[in-house]
């Protein structure tokens, strides 16, 4: 496929909402703006791996994976759910440790803490994708990824 490793990241401040909510990491690939549920961002991802990025059958199926595991997390709105979502791809991220916020601004007690799986791929992932982690949201540690999704340009 033609587009990067699907990750997702989670915070506050997003297109200037009170909120904490979800926005992909890679806006050249998955070009979408916020939304305060996992679900919608996921949904997006997914279907543009197969209707944009040509992605192969193996990464398709990770996805849909990823995504129903990361709706079933926190009712698909805290942090730990984009850590589950992009531990499906290799990727480990710690927006479990950022509390949720309401739409009113209001800290959301108990949406933090935990731990999430992240699958092994391989090893370390270069040029612009690397360089892109780098300067992520949430200083993602990405790894190799094994899906033909992955492009390491």
């Amino acid at each position: 496929g033609s587009c990067t490793i699907p990750e997702i990241s989670f915070g506050l401040g997003f297109d200037g909402r009170k909120e904490t909510s979800f926005e992909p990491t890679n806006q050249a690939d998955y070009n979408h703006g916020s939304a305060d549920a996992i679900a919608i961002i996921t949904q997006f991802m997914c279907n543009n791996l197969v209707n944009s990025c040509g992605a192969d059958a193996t990464a398709q199926a990770t996805c849909a994976a990823a995504e129903t595991a990361a709706n079933a997390v926190g009712g698909g709105k805290t942090g730990a759910a984009a850590d589950t979502f992009n531990g499906f791809f290799g990727i480990a991220t710690n927006f479990r440790d950022i509390e949720a916020v309401d739409d009113q601004g209001n800290p959301i007690a108990g949406t933090t803490g935990g731990s999430v799986s992240v699958a092994v791929t391989g090893a370390a992932e270069t040029g612009a994708a690397a360089t892109a982690a780098a300067t992520a949201v949430a200083a993602a540690t990405y790894v190799p990824a094994m899906l033909s999704v992955i492009s390491t340009d």
